[in-house]
Formats: C-alpha cells, structure tokens, sequence
C-alpha cells in the first residue's frame, strides 16, 4: 500500500467521524444556546460585552500568534511523515510558548491603554484570572491537533462535547445560581480550562509520548505553518477583528448586543466546523488530485446548500425572537444579526477550499488568500466600526467574508484548471452520496 493509498475503511471511519460530530453538535448545542440566552439576559449588555471582551484573549489574540504551527501537526501527521507520539510533546510545548506569549502581549498592550474603552472599564483582577488560562488554551489548541491529525475525530469530538456541555453549565451555576455576575463568568471560565486541559493531555496518553523536544519537526513545522500564517491570521481576523475594535472604539453594552449577535450567527457553522477537519484528512489521503477535487466540490455543494436553507429559517425566526429571548437590553442584536447573516453563509466557500490548499500541500495559497482577504477586510472594519460601530461593524464582516470566499473561488478554479471545480450548481449524485455516508454511520 503507497502512502497516498487510502487504508482500507478509513474513508467509513472518516464518513462516521463527520456524522458523529454534526448529530452530537446538533443535540448538545441547542442546550447550549438556550443556557447562554439565561446567562446573558442575568450578565446584561455591559457586562456581556465586558465577559466577550475577555473572551478574546483566547479566541482572537492566542491564534494569531500561533504562527500557523497548529496546521503543520495536523499535516505532518495526517500525511505520514510524523508519528503523533513523536510530536505530541513539541507540540504541546511551543502551544504553551505561544500562551504565555499572547498573555504578555495582551498585558502590554492594556498597561499602554491601547486595548481602548472596554478593556478601561475591566477589573483588573478579572483581567489577571484570564491571562493566567491563556498558556493552557494554547496547550489545548495544539493537543486537539494532534487528535485531528491523528484522524482520532470521536476523541476530539467528546472534548468538544465536553466544552459545549460544561461551559454553559459552569455559567448558569455561577452568574445565575450563585448570582456573581461577571465574576462568576471569569471564574466559571477558568475552572473549565483547567479541566479540559486535563482531559487533553489524558487523551493524548502521556506515557506514549516521547518527552523531549523534536528539533527538525519544530524547523520543519514553523517553515510549514509560516505559510499557512497569513491565511489564518486573515480567517482570525475576519472571525474577530470586529469585536476587538468594537471594544476599542464603543462601549461594552455595544459589544454586547453585536457579540450575542455573532454567537448566534455562528450556530450555523455547527455543520462546516463538523465536516471540515475529516474532509482535510481524506484529501490529504486521496488517491489523486481528480478525487481530491470530485470531493472538495461535492462537500462544497452540499455544504453551501444546506447553509443557505438554514439562513433564511434562521433569520426569519431571529428577527422576533433575539428580543424576545434576551430581553430589551439586546434589542439591536437582532438588527445585527440579520446584517451577518450573508457573511456567514458566504464563510463557507473559504473554509472548505482552504482545506484542499493545505491537503494539496500549497500552504503559500491560504497565505496569498489571507493577504488578500485581510487587507479589505481590514480596511472595512476601520472605515466603518469607527462611524458606525456595531451596524458598520456587521456590514464590514459579512462584507469582508464574501470577498474572503469570492477569492478562494478564483484561487481554487485557476489551480485546478483546466479541471472544473464544480462548486455551485447541486447534481443528483450529491444525494445518493449523501445518503451512502449516513448509510455508513449507520452501519458503523
């Protein structure tokens, strides 16, 4: 068997992998949503903004400074030219660089009174309590890595289960129960970092691992991943840009109302964040490139199908039932919603062709596409948050999205040329595919 010979049932494991993730979301996430509408409807619009502006130290400022490292271990390993055991505690290491890294930046960058309005109006307290989980957030991100790498998609997926279940919970019992507020939130925050890092490094069975730093891989993965940098700093950017800059420039009851906005919105990626880790795998695996781009077009159509339909029952549902569910204080976020809705739908273009960039082994190309993306989306944050705010910062992300995805589109056709990607228009055999990769859910 060659290297780029599929193992026998891998692509049933993979098809299982897929199902499991989107039917456990599916369930687990609804409970979710309906435990964080309780959450911030106790917090407020102010201290919601505050508690998501903490919240970025993790999901905004740590990926950027991970130097796109995370994507060499999931390449490294899912191609073949590393084994997990021998990367595992490098990875884990430099993950724990990276956190310690984007605590000190973020430290810095408060001290100076760069981070702007809300970052003014934190507790500092509450501020230190969160720079101390960044180092384990980084150990986290690099250890779900190596699961994913590993292709070992049902661990990963019960440690997301565990992150969607347990995070909520922790909150209701403490902002709302225990009615401590924002402190609750903070302290709910840390306690569950600290046990998902546990389970983390359990599930990557320590003992196995070979503890000593891998030179050549550290090298090798930094040169890897440097390319990959500017597209994930891109996708990072347009993920999060907006609400770093709504807390510099606005209040955080402003902040508020638009992340609630953007939590909702992103529900709808539950599908596309199930499917697109397996679907990097089994490129990176397939026999040829004439597989590798029959399938990137299938997930692709199938995909952005099932996005569109779920958008309009989304929005027709969300403009009544935001202020309904969150109460007068969140009024503006069904507004803001219904604005970011297009982007998100659109999001999904980007997010599965930057999988066949990586599995193809053109990192360079999601490098190009985020200089690209990161630009214009960079320009239309800082045109229109400043004189807009929160509605020019929802136009400015969906805006920045759809030229993301409308360049990946371009990107992916030319490499592909003269083959036809085939991205858009639903063939009949897309639903007898479909139904094959339930059939094999089933069967597993």
């Amino acid at each position: 068997m060659t290297k780029d010979t599929p193992a026998p049932g891998r692509a049933a494991r993979s098809s299982v992998a897929a199902a499991g993730n989107l039917v456990t979301k599916v369930v687990i996430y609804p409970l979710a949503f309906v435990a964080g509408v309780v959450v911030d409807r106790s917090l407020g619009a102010h201290e919601r903004g505050l508690y998501a502006f903490l919240l970025l130290i993790g999901n905004f400022i740590l990926p950027l400074l991970t130097f796109g490292f995370g994507a060499s271990v999931i390449y490294f390993i899912s191609a073949g030219q590393r084994q997990a055991d021998e990367i595992s505690f490098t990875s884990l290491v430099v993950g724990f660089a990276q956190g310690l890294l984007s605590a000190a930046v973020t430290y810095a960058l408060y001290v100076t009174g760069l981070l702007g309005k809300t970052a003014h109006a934190l507790d500092p307290w509450d501020l230190a309590a969160m720079l101390a989980i960044v180092p384990l957030q980084g150990v986290q991100l690099m250890g779900g890595r190596v699961l994913y790498g590993e292709s070992r998609f049902g661990v990963a997926n019960w440690l997301n289960i565990a992150r969607a279940a347990l995070s909520p919970l922790a909150l209701v019992v403490l902002v709302v129960v225990a009615r401590m507020g924002l402190r609750g939130a903070v302290l709910a925050t840390v306690a569950l970092n600290v046990a998902l890092t546990i389970a983390t490094l359990g599930a990557l069975h320590p003992r196995r691992m070979r503890l000593r730093i891998d030179g050549a891989f550290l090298v090798e993965g930094m040169r890897y991943g440097l390319k990959m940098w500017v597209g994930d700093i891109a996708t990072r950017a347009n993920l999060r840009l907006d609400q770093m800059l709504l807390g510099v420039f606005a209040a955080p009851a402003a902040l508020g109302n638009y992340s609630v906005a953007v939590r909702i919105s992103e529900f709808l990626w539950i599908g596309a964040d199930s499917v697109t880790p397996v679907l990097f795998n089994r490129l990176a695996r397939a026999r040829d490139d004439r597989e590798r781009i029959e399938l990137t077009g299938r997930v692709h159509r199938l995909g952005l199908a099932a996005m569109g339909a779920l958008a309009v029952g989304a929005g027709v549902v969300g403009w009544w039932g935001i202020p309904l569910a969150f109460g007068p204080g969140f009024r503006e976020a069904a507004i803001l919603f219904e604005l970011l809705l297009p982007g998100t739908v659109l999001l999904y273009s980007a997010k599965v062709i930057t999988k066949y960039f990586g599995a193809v082994a053109r990192p360079e190309l999601a490098g190009r596409l985020g200089l690209v993306s990161g630009v214009s989306g960079a320009v239309a944050y800082f045109t229109l948050i400043p004189f807009g705010t929160t509605i020019g910062a929802a136009i400015a992300s969906s805006l920045s999205y759809g030229i993301m995805s409308a360049t990946a589109v371009v990107m992916y056709q030319r490499l592909i040329a003269p083959e036809r990607g085939q991205l858009f228009a639903l063939k009949r055999s897309d639903a007898s595919w479909l139904r094959a990769q339930l059939g094999r859910r089933r069967a597993a």
